[in-house]
């Protein structure tokens, strides 16, 4: 059987030649539909379209410029194996096209054009309890934290959480952490680190932070529109949906990576100091038009000004009038005390925040921070900053990201002086919710 098509065609080339390449493509492919996304060039009217071209026609455009989110109602209402591009500049461009990828892979319909095809990601219906995904548009917007907070939030409501996550540092088989049962001291990371572990992973941090039992697994590589090249995460999914204790299963995302696995709600998250084309364009609308939750991160100067958290508020509801959104900024919290201490603050935060973070710790805390740095995730500059101030300090507070374990907590025990890991904690500035715990509860409604 022929697989079924729809041809994407303009007026600015001359008709009759659009039917031959058509006539041609036929052979091989059952043509469901020509798409006319605009263009008046070479044609008198829509009528002149329709009677010249042979084919069943449909329109998506808008004062004869393509409609993306038409394109993607015709592709869904034909149920269309795959959609080819005939048309070409001036009626699409980067943009546009980009926009129509995006609505034919939310679709589940592919994308081709002369030197390029976007194929849809093909979710998994493997899950059998309730379940929650949680995307990112970017790397280091926050989204384990986010994960953790989520992870916290379902617990003390009763859901009991089992989180999946995949990353580049995760094991090559599902590994099981006991968050909700464990005691996770420097010593536990530090063995595990031995054995060979990545053991500030996400899986790591989850347990940690969100007193949850996890599921790490690893992947590799990933596309455009978020699909990894290679991942274990569904064994790691199996194995949180199968877990006696798991009650909600949380599948968390690695950077603008995520598994490729149905579940009944997403969150989104997006960092609101990216350039606003990375969200509303290329393949933010994608991740967008799946999102019940979006949670804007770090919706403060210098990362973003009223104006442009505003138009990231806008630009989300515009692709997807139905996600809610909050606004939040992160703000450290210790997971021990500190209080009366002098403290060495290593994070993967930017420069430009740590005037922030260190006055709010001290403030908050009670104790002083005798020296910072943001190279958590450059293990060169991170020693030599390690070096400059330990001398100083009583405690290492750190994140448990990147090198982590392997440079902070390690230097941090063969000195002598103890070890506190920190979580960061998304604090609510506007949007849709008052607090992201009732945002994120409201998700559970209806499951």
């Amino acid at each position: 059987m022929k697989k079924k098509i729809g041809c994407l065609v303009d007026g600015e080339h001359y008709i009759p030649n659009i039917k031959d390449t058509l006539d041609k493509v036929s052979k091989e492919y059952d043509i469901e539909v020509a798409i006319f996304i605009g263009g008046t060039e070479k044609i008198g009217d829509k009528n002149e379209v329709k009677e010249t071209l042979g084919y069943h026609v449909e329109f998506a455009e808008h004062d004869a410029m393509p409609d993306p989110k038409r394109v993607g109602e015709i592709a869904r209402n034909h149920d269309l194996d795959f959609v080819m591009d005939y048309s070409d500049e001036p009626i699409v461009n980067y943009d546009i096209r980009m926009h129509i990828a995006c609505e034919l892979l939310a679709a589940g319909v592919t994308y081709r054009g002369a030197d390029f095809e976007f194929t849809p990601m093909e979710f998994k219906d493997i899950l059998t309890k309730p379940s929650i995904a949680i995307w990112g548009t970017a790397k280091r917007v926050g989204k384990t934290a986010i994960g953790g907070y989520v992870a916290r939030t379902l617990q003390e409501a009763g859901f009991a959480p089992g989180v999946v996550t995949l990353s580049r540092g995760g094991p090559n088989k599902p590994e099981v952490i006991r968050g909700d049962m464990i005691e996770m001291k420097p010593e536990f990371f530090l063995t595990m680190q031995d054995k060979g572990f990545h053991a500030a992973s996400d899986n790591f941090e989850d347990a940690l932070t969100g007193g949850a039992v996890t599921f790490g697994c690893k992947r590799c590589g990933g596309g455009f529109a978020g699909k990894p090249n290679e991942t274990i995460v569904d064994e790691g999914a199996v194995m949180a949906d199968m877990h006696p204790d798991v009650k909600t299963v949380v599948l968390e995302g690695s950077g603008a990576t995520f598994p490729e696995i149905k579940t009944d709600r997403v969150i989104l998250l997006v960092g609101a100091g990216q350039p606003i084309n990375h969200i509303t364009g290329y393949f933010g609308p994608f991740r967008i038009k799946f999102a019940n939750l979006v949670i804007v991160a770090m919706c403060e100067e210098p990362m973003a000004d009223e104006e442009k958290v505003r138009e990231v508020y806008d630009g989300v509801k515009s692709v997807n009038p139905d996600a809610k959104v909050v606004l939040t900024i992160f703000r450290p919290k210790p997971i021990g005390d500190i209080k009366g201490k002098k403290v060495l603050f290593a994070t993967t935060a930017p420069e430009a925040v740590m005037q922030k973070l260190v006055s709010f710790l001290e403030e908050e805390f009670d104790c002083e921070i005798v020296g910072s740095t943001h190279y958590l995730s450059n293990q060169a500059k991170l020693r030599k900053d390690i070096a400059k101030y330990i001398g100083n300090a009583d405690v290492i507070l750190t994140e448990l990201k990147a090198a982590a374990v392997k440079v902070v907590t390690k230097e941090a025990v063969d000195a002598g002086i103890d070890v506190v890991y920190c979580d960061n904690i998304p604090i609510v500035i506007g949007g849709d919710f008052d607090n992201l715990k009732d945002a994120v509860l409201d998700l559970m409604n209806g499951i």
